[in-house]
């Protein structure tokens, strides 16, 4: 079983959940990964993330 996914891959279908383009997917994914690890970093143990339902497009 692969339990990987390539980061194109991983990108389009992100594209297609946010409904722009790859650009825009690579440009956010790079923003929170990059975002995440200055967090850890700097001595932070964890991030509380949150999500209000309603927000969610389906």
């Amino acid at each position: 079983m692969n339990s990987s996914i390539k980061k194109k891959e991983f990108i389009q279908k992100l594209a297609s959940k946010m409904n722009a383009d790859e650009q825009t997917a690579t440009s956010w994914l790079d923003g929170v990964t990059d975002t995440f690890y200055d967090t850890f970093r700097n001595g932070k143990a964890g991030i509380k993330i949150f999500f209000i339902p309603s927000m969610i497009v389906h």
